[in-house]
């Protein structure tokens, strides 16, 4: 949000995550739905015919399913809309609180 005669200025809240917090998300809900997969291979074992075949069919979709999250773009909304941050000229004010009283001890 940019005043009159003010640049915009880029606020660090709206800094995407770093590529190494990315990845390991990315690699985390890849590994979740392919042990999902793995469970629904091991469930076939312990479980009627009928269930069998929904097993195996989640078996199959799961891997793209996988995929497709894992590709995923930085799904992380913004909090507050553009027009609602506050204006970054005015500086912040302090609120009153509780004051908690006692004694610095040095070892």
């Amino acid at each position: 949000m940019a005043r009159a005669g003010h640049p915009t200025i880029p606020v660090i809240t709206d800094a995407k995550h770093g590529t190494t917090l990315d990845l390991e998300a990315r690699t985390k809900r890849y590994l979740i739905t392919m042990a999902l997969r793995t469970a629904c291979f091991i469930g076939m074992i312990f479980v009627p015919d009928v269930w069998k075949i929904v097993l195996l069919v989640g078996a199959v979709i799961l891997p793209a399913i996988g995929v497709f999250f894992a590709n995923a773009e930085d799904r992380h909304l913004d909090p507050l809309a553009p027009n609602a941050r506050p204006d970054p000229w005015t500086p912040p004010e302090l609120t009153e609180g509780e004051v908690v009283k006692g004694e610095v001890v040095e070892e």
